[in-house]
């Protein structure tokens, strides 16, 4: 059934209303529904939370305040508390508790790896039995209880195993990005002071092959440089091809190292797990696999013919050659997972923990360039996500979930780990691109696994707008029941494609705001009752209380723009910064006191209604992944040609922003394409391939105050063009820098 749109309202807004179809199985199918249960919320926060929570197992309550908080820098350290005292374990409470619901043999994971038809399944059983296997592995390594553990590894549902075997044990896991440098993954195990690292030999992005291994090895090296030993680095042999080991250290008796004159050899190592054996089964984990791809190794361009089977249309895709990897090996400190885990016991009781004990540490950009280890802990986390999960993706048992987000960040974490595994989800994994092998992956795979609802970004949904909506509708994408965007406010261009024709104009659209620091989603559309405002995240979720403050920290009301805050915590706001809790307060309570102040502009319009408007401060929201703008400069400032650099957003089309530097040479260095070059590699080198600058803008100086300050809000306007809108430049030092930038502008953006 085709949704109801109204009339446009007196501002040329349409609005969008969900079908009587879709609010037949909504959980919430009314706007006054919402309003009590919201209310609620509010007046009574220990009675409704407290209800949810009989949901999940404890075996011990609160032993005070169900909730305390303190969010009044002036009146004393912040502070959040959530069911303190009260007894759990979160693994057993989405896995085991799920299993003793009578839902075991239900497929908890659809893995789809980088190659169309090829792909793995997990039941909620097997699931927990390799949990258990891994458990188990990481205690022989001498992982405990509060110990921290790396994670570096693409979107496997091996990542998913670790996570939640750390979670199991009471160990706290830290996920980190698998598009990040050597650097970046040492940064963030020296801050976390990670204890054992688990990576993979190697992925593919497409054709494009990541040396995992290597780069984990690059960052324990520069871990050691920092007197920082890891106990354990485990390898998951992720490669389908064959691949060879390359020693480093003391050779193992059983694997021979240096041959003549003393040189390394190689010593070739199995297909990944047994995933080419027979019948497509995975003889060492267990998990159904389904590999259609040959993998025998070219040396050559390979032209390969992909046949639509559901249109009959063949498109001719060149490949790159996949070369032999070579896989870096320590033997006294790389460990092969499937080894491991083939002796290690099934069963494995879990470690009761406080609702308040630490479950894992996720990096997110800070503005002074050092990344915020953002801490979340057990108990408030389990149950908002949880409940986030079910109400905004209205979520009924045996739904196919698929969000193509990362594990690496947050909404992996909710929404394809935690929240939906609580309700006992079949949730799709990609590992892969939606442009590969052609801009359809995205459709073959919901019409391939009968998928429900698709949550994607909106930079995804502008970049496959480009390709028009042939590939879409090469599938009949007739599962499809709700439709989601996240990491970005949407535009209404991008909404009204994905609405009219990868939902068919019968899919409601949830609109998600929310920030690693806010764990799940805190305003956001309920599909079966919320009018749809193109662009807009709507109203506040559950116990979620937003205000607009202007510059001074006044409270706005009506209609009204300025910065989004919060006035009190729901259960899963994040609790600290780990190892660095004034930080923490200073990042989110010092410039309005009482408030937690997300960094984002936001306007309420006269329906109430919530709109983002974008960062107001030193952060870049790229392709929905906050950058830091110190983190940025400090790489592009290493190299020896640079004197000064300024890093700003700007609307990007495809990306939804970019970033933009600017950069200041020192005497006796010019600009060529060779620097641009090295400067952009520096950057992905140094972070990673997102934080690569689009538009390198040279100029003689940059825009500074009487005090030497680097106006960014001018430079913000260089890059938008927005020579009109300047706003006071009375503290400008010297104008004509300004009109020099305006001047060149054409030049480099």
């Amino acid at each position: 059934m085709i949704m109801a749109i109204s009339d446009e309202n007196n501002d040329g807004q349409s609005i969008y209303y969900p079908s009587d179809e879709f609010k037949e199985n909504a959980h919430i199918s009314t706007m006054d529904q919402y309003k009590r249960l919201y209310k609620r919320s509010i007046e009574d926060p220990e009675g409704f939370w407290s209800e949810i929570a009989q949901d999940f197992y404890f075996k011990k309550g609160p032993n005070g305040p169900f909730y305390r908080y303190n969010f009044d820098i002036h009146k004393g350290p912040i502070e959040i508390k959530w069911m303190e005292g009260a007894i759990t374990n979160i693994t057993y409470n989405v896995v085991d508790r799920i299993i003793e619901k009578g839902l075991g043999e239900r497929t908890a994971y659809i893995w789809e790896g980088t190659e169309p038809n090829q792909y793995r399944t997990i039941t909620y059983n097997e699931l927990r039995r390799q949990i258990c296997k891994f458990s188990n592995v990481l205690k022989a390594k001498g992982i405990k209880k509060g110990d921290r553990v790396a994670l570096y590894m693409p979107v496997t549902i091996e990542l998913v195993i670790a996570m939640l075997s750390c979670a199991r044990i009471g160990a706290i896991h830290s996920v980190i990005f698998a598009g990040f440098s050597g650097d970046a993954i040492a940064e963030r195990i020296l801050d976390a002071r990670s204890k054992l690292l688990v990576t993979c030999d190697g992925c593919y992005r497409g054709t494009k092959y990541i040396p995992l291994k290597e780069l984990a090895d690059q960052a324990v090296q520069k871990c050691k440089a920092k007197n920082h030993y890891l106990a354990a680095v485990i390898v998951y042999h992720h490669l389908k091809e064959p691949a060879s080991l390359s020693h480093s250290g003391n050779a193992s008796k059983n694997e021979k190292v240096g041959g003549k004159n003393g040189l390394n050899v190689v010593k070739p190592i199995p297909s990944a797990l047994g995933i080419n054996g027979a019948n497509g089964i995975n003889n060492i984990n267990g998990l159904k696999c389904n590999d259609n791809k040959n993998n025998e190794m070219k040396s050559m361009v390979n032209s390969i013919e992909v046949k639509n089977n559901s249109s009959n249309v063949t498109d001719k895709i060149t490949e790159k050659p996949k070369e032999h990897p070579i896989i870096p090996w320590d033997p006294d400190l790389d460990f092969w997972w499937h080894e491991l885990m083939n002796t290690a016991d099934d069963h494995c009781e879990p470690v009761w923990v406080d609702a308040e004990d630490p479950l894992f540490i996720l990096y997110t950009s800070g503005s002074t360039g050092k990344p915020k280890g953002v801490l979340h802990t057990v108990a408030g986390y389990m149950i908002y996500a949880a409940t986030t999960f079910k109400y905004i993706f209205n979520y009924n048992g045996g739904d196919v979930f698929f969000c193509t987000a990362d594990l690496g960040w947050i909404t992996g974490h909710t929404v394809n780990v935690y929240g939906s595994l609580a309700n006992g989800a079949t949730i799709v994994l990609f590992d892969g691109t939606p442009f590969y092998p052609d801009a359809g992956r995205l459709w073959q795979i919901v019409d391939t696994h009968n998928v429900n609802t698709l949550y994607t970004a909106p930079t995804a949904v502008r970049s496959l707008m480009k390709y028009g909506d042939k590939f879409v509708k090469q599938y009949s994408r007739n599962s499809l029941k709700l439709l989601g965007t996240a990491g970005e406010p949407i535009n209404e261009e991008a909404w009204a494609w994905y609405f009219r024709v990868v939902g068919n104009g019968r899919c409601p659209i949830v609109d998600t705001f929310w920030q690693t620091e806010t764990a799940a989603p805190v305003i956001s559309t309920l599909p079966g009752c919320t009018p749809m405002k193109p662009g807009s995240a709507s109203f506040p979720f559950f116990g979620v209380v937003p205000a607009i403050v202007n510059d001074e920290g006044r409270e706005l009301t009506g209609a009204s723009e300025g910065h989004l805050v919060f006035k009190r915590p729901w259960p899963a706001l994040m609790r600290t910064v780990d190892g660095n809790h004034k930080r923490f307060e200073y990042t989110y309570f010092t410039r309005f006191p009482g408030y937690y102040c997300t960094g984002d502009g936001c306007k309420r319009d006269k329906d109430g209604y919530y709109w983002i408007t974008g960062r107001t401060d030193d952060l870049l929201n790229v392709s929905g992944h906050l950058l830091s703008t110190a983190e940025v400069e400090a790489a592009l400032v290493e190299h020896p040609a640079i004197a000064e650099t300024a890093a700003v957003s700007t609307p990007h089309n495809v990306k939804g922003e970019c970033i933009y530097c600017f950069i200041v040479l020192k005497n006796g260095f010019d600009y060529s394409a060779q620097l641009e070059t090295e400067l952009k590699s520096q950057v992905r080198r140094r972070i990673g391939a997102i934080a690569s600058p689009e538009v390198i803008h040279v100029a003689s100086a940059l825009p500074k105050t009487r005090s030497g300050k680097i106006m960014r809000r001018l430079l913000r306007k260089v890059a938008r063009d927005e020579r009109d809108e300047l706003g006071d430049t009375s503290t400008l030092a010297d104008d004509s820098i300004l009109d020099e930038l305006f001047q060149t502008r054409s030049i480099y953006a």
